[in-house]
């Protein structure tokens, strides 16, 4: 990985609603998941997801939310940005033939390109995914894509506004159906700190707790000397390769940076 900003050049721009994507050349290998720290001269910088990598082209995506953002996706093509990166050391499940994927609120953007190696790789992937904001038009009309009759994936959004006055635990386990345990060699979990405990004590519960279960680390990223978010994650650095697990709940669980 690379501290070091770098200049690129933006070779395409896209907007999908809130989120925004740009290409730009990257020479390097790349795998499922790892994001990049992009930025504009004077604005500072902002985490984007790989989500596409082919002849030496990179593309990444990001929620258009803050004026870095705002900034580059203003930028012309052939305007320079900023690049540091690629942080992460990717994803070790391609091997599990059955892989169910959970995830909540944002941390679906982070496995966009980890969906689409899967497929390509030919795992089945099952997708369990939790909204807030089951209102938001981008995100329900994504992820009502990724899990159509159509797609490949079998999968299911459910509308945590629904879970009313019972505890995150017993809405959980309610929403993990034996269905999409039942065959599961793997899974890969993304969300907050509350929610990934409570997935990480329900599926102790199930036939699947000795399965490889890996935490997505895709919400921790700062600028400075690597990952820090004690909030979330607890705390490590670009120093350090590999998982650090600091949640009592999940510590037995193999961790990840993607």
């Amino acid at each position: 990985m690379n501290l070091v900003p770098k200049i690129a050049n933006i070779k395409n721009t896209e907007r999908d609603g809130r989120l925004g994507s740009i290409s730009f050349d990257f020479d390097g290998d790349l795998k499922a998941g790892q994001v990049f720290k992009i930025g504009t001269f004077g604005k500072g910088e902002t985490t984007a997801w790989v989500i596409d990598a082919e002849d030496k082209t990179v593309t990444v995506s990001f929620l258009d939310n803050n004026p870095v953002t705002h900034k580059i996706m203003l930028l012309p093509t052939d305007e320079c940005i900023t690049v540091r990166g690629p942080f992460g050391n990717g994803f070790s499940l391609l091997d599990e033939r059955n892989i169910l994927l959970i995830s909540q609120d944002d941390g679906i953007l982070s496995q966009k390109k980890l969906i689409n190696d899967l497929l390509q790789n030919g795992n089945q992937v099952s997708l369990l995914h939790f909204t807030s904001f089951p209102k938001d038009i981008f995100m329900s009309s994504s992820l009502k894509k990724a899990v159509s009759d159509d797609s490949p994936i079998n999968g299911e959004i459910i509308d945590m506004t629904k879970k009313g006055p019972q505890d995150l635990d017993t809405f959980i386990k309610s929403c993990i159906k034996a269905s999409y345990t039942s065959g599961i060699n793997a899974v890969a979990l993304s969300g907050n700190e509350n929610f990934q405990q409570s997935v990480s004590r329900v599926l102790e519960k199930t036939m699947i707790k000795d399965k490889s279960i890996q935490i997505l680390f895709n919400r921790n990223f700062v600028s400075g000397m690597g990952w820090s978010n004690k909030d979330l994650y607890g705390t490590t650095n670009i120093w350090k390769e590999g998982p650090v697990f600091t949640l009592d709940q999940v510590r037995r669980f193999p961790g990840v940076f993607i």
